[in-house]
């Protein structure tokens, strides 16, 4: 009885990790919930005084959405020389995930 619930728990998690349903980029991982923002890149020029934002969700591996590329993120807020990026993900239960770019600037 106990190697088949242990069976039956490895083939949940070989599904579970083989559907899509991960959760984004992050430096660390919390499966149940994730609520992390990271920093992604950096240039030499002096901090920015403006913020742009391009995200992208998934929901349950299935279905995805969004735009979170530099290009828009820079576009929303104006931003024509970027000085540096970070990046947020959260993810509930791994059946919604969200990976949100954030680009600074002027």
């Amino acid at each position: 009885m106990k190697l088949n619930s242990l069976l039956a728990l490895v083939a949940c998690l070989c599904l579970v990790c083989t559907s899509g349903c991960l959760p984004p980029k992050a430096p660390v991982y919390g499966f149940v919930y994730m609520d992390v923002k990271a920093p992604e890149q950096a240039t030499p020029n002096l901090l920015g005084k403006k913020m742009g934002k391009g995200s992208c969700e998934s929901f349950l591996g299935v279905y995805a959405r969004g735009d979170c590329s530099l290009e828009t993120a820079a576009r929303e807020a104006n931003i024509t020389r970027i000085t540096h990026v970070d990046s947020y993900a959260e993810t509930v239960l791994l059946v919604y995930s969200k990976y949100t770019i954030l680009v600074y600037g002027n």
